[in-house]
């Protein structure tokens, strides 16, 4: 759920940004809480992006390719 309190000001558009990412798990099914579990094997991915250089934010990106579903969650300082 995306909690915004406010709208953010005026954007600058960036040529590029730079990521990098790890995959925390693959063939993950989805537990009673929202979690993941190896156990029973699943279709889901899940995935933490890392954006920018200097730490500038991270999220949380699942990927289910089987139901074509992604959503993403995370915190930016």
């Amino acid at each position: 759920m995306l909690e915004a309190k406010h709208l953010p000001g005026k954007a600058q558009r960036a040529k590029s940004l730079s990521f990098t990412y790890a995959i925390l798990g693959s063939n993950q099914s989805r537990d009673s809480g929202g979690g993941f579990n190896d156990q029973p094997a699943g279709d889901w991915i899940a995935i933490k992006v890392f954006l920018g250089d200097n730490d500038e934010g991270e999220f949380f990106l699942n990927l289910n390719p089987v139901l074509h579903k992604g959503e993403f969650s995370g915190s930016f300082p």
